[in-house]
């Protein structure tokens, strides 16, 4: 355990530039402006997807912390709680075999995508630590009622606090109540008080913010939710190519969990661990179908899959647990070399299989420095009223502190709800847009997500030949729009920045 905030200490500081969006709404917050993105917002928008998250970062900043590092800090801590959920699940689940009871915990700190996740200033470990937690806690209930003990499920409470830290935590108290129903996992032969215990604790947490988002917002729904989905089949598909390159980089993982899931299917005898194994295979399953559903991610970190990463590390144990069983009948000696020589593997595939975060952190960290130089020149040069209008509404707003128009729609209600034709064939949570709308703002900036930066003046030619949004790609066809903007190319400390800038009064290209 201690490796993955030794590794995440050593890391570079490599944030996530949505982690910015949960800081900027944590600050509005923590100084008495509320949950919005800009201050004084007559109609604000839900543009963050982890209320407990954004909630703990408002309670560090009122604290006079720095959101940066207590994001951090709270990212490493919930990796730890991770690890640990995952020793009390394993224990559950594999009474017979101490010596795989940290294995999972291990894969974890050996895994450069679960490390980086840690260190992103998001929700991911966290989600993760609330989740796994969930699950320890609700194979402990079945094993202890299947054993005529009374249990109080308190899983569910935990489920309740992970919906409120990502939606994803729906999905999981409902497959968790639907496993119990139809007998997969069931905690008594009849649906009965426990199950109306289990939907009361799960609300306690989750109906105070519902209310709360139908007050503040108007919606039942996260405005993320009309912002990023509505793709159809297309959204389906890319989200399976998400899924399946995402299995590739946990081959062994996902094949032992399979075989842990396979031996453990046939539920005649009723075995209470085996119903617990089922549910958490059940839970793994259904968390990645519903990535599947949502299309996706365009990080290469594959976050959407790493929240429930814990899980699918306790089941390859428990696969490598039942390969141990049917070889100790046989040979036990040589069963227990070669299921030492799995597990070596598999800490050496996680270590091996995952570089591919190393080299996004790194990218990210040069990354981060241009975006904190480009906020401090919009510091030094635009008026403090000045609205930006960008793609990535992350880093430079929150840096800036200037009011900000999210092209992609994560703050502005209208675009947000927008309908676009070829939704789920565009980057992931990047495809909607309305350079109409955009325009009617007047910002004072208008930064071109492809085009921001570059290692000489990028001219406004050379528009056409990179990727264009459809923002950006809209304003571009937009009548007038030349007249009112210039482009202009201004040189930061190691790159040079291209946006454009309205035009005051009588200004004319140079």
């Amino acid at each position: 355990m201690a490796a993955v905030p030794l590794l995440g200490m050593l890391a570079p500081d490599c944030l996530s530039d949505d982690a910015f969006i949960s800081f900027r709404y944590a600050r509005n917050l923590a100084t008495g402006h509320g949950l919005v993105f800009n201050a004084g917002d007559p109609q604000p928008v839900e543009g963050y997807t982890n209320f407990l998250w954004t909630l703990l970062l408002a309670g560090t900043t009122a604290l006079g912390l720095n959101a940066e590092s207590a994001a951090r800090t709270l990212g490493l801590l919930a990796a730890m709680g991770a690890q640990m959920a995952t020793y009390f699940l394993a224990r559950t689940l594999m009474p017979r075999y101490p010596l795989l009871w940290a294995l999972p915990a291990g894969m974890l700190a050996a895994n450069s995508f679960f490390v980086v996740e840690a260190i992103q200033g998001l929700e991911t470990t966290f989600m993760a630590a609330l989740v796994t937690a969930a699950l320890a806690r609700r194979a402990t209930e079945i094993v202890a009622t299947g054993e005529g003990h009374k249990a109080v499920p308190y899983s569910a409470l935990l489920l309740g606090l992970s919906a409120l830290t990502r939606p994803e935590g729906y999905l999981v108290f409902a497959v968790v109540i639907l496993a119990d129903w139809l007998g997969l996992a069931r905690l008594r032969r009849r649906p009965g008080r426990l199950q109306v215990m289990s939907l009361i604790l799960f609300a306690v947490p989750v109906v105070p913010h519902l209310v709360f988002r139908l007050l503040t917002y108007h919606a039942w729904l996260p405005h993320t939710f009309h912002a990023k989905t509505g793709g159809g089949w297309d959204q389906v598909l890319r989200g399976l190519l998400y899924v399946g390159s995402g299995w590739l980089h946990f081959l062994p993982w996902v094949l032992l969990a399979i075989l842990a899931l396979l031996a453990s299917g046939t539920l005649r005898q009723e075995r209470p661990r085996q119903r617990a194994i089922v549910l958490t295979g059940v839970v793994w399953l259904a968390a990645t179908a519903g990535v599947a559903l949502e299309g996706g991610d365009f990080k290469p970190t594959f976050r959407f899959l790493v929240w429930s990463l814990p899980l699918l590390a306790v089941l390859a144990c428990s696969g490598l647990a039942g390969l141990l069983a049917g070889l100790s009948r046989v040979q036990p000696r040589r069963g227990q070399a070669l299921v030492l020589i799995l597990a070596a593997g598999l800490l050496i595939w996680a270590a091996m299989g995952s570089g591919q975060a190393r080299y996004f952190a790194a990218w990210r960290q040069t990354d981060l420095k241009i975006l904190r130089q480009a906020a401090a020149w919009f510091d030094a040069n635009l008026p403090a009223d000045a609205l930006i209008a960008t793609g990535p509404a992350g880093a430079i707003p929150y840096y800036t502190g200037r009011r900000t128009l999210d092209m992609w729609g994560i703050n502005h209600a209208a675009i947000g709800h927008r309908e676009m034709p070829s939704m789920g064939r565009g980057p992931a949570g990047h495809e909607k847009g309305d350079g109409a709308l955009v325009l009617a703002g007047l910002p004072h900036v208008i930064l071109f997500t492809e085009a921001r930066f570059s290692r000489m003046p990028l001219p406004e030619r050379n528009l056409a030949r990179g990727y264009l949004y459809v923002s950006e790609r809209e304003l571009l066809e937009l009548p007038g729009f030349h007249d009112r903007y210039r482009w202009r190319s201004v040189p930061l400390a190691d790159t040079m920045m291209n946006f454009y800038q309205r035009r005051e009064g009588g200004e004319t290209d140079s």
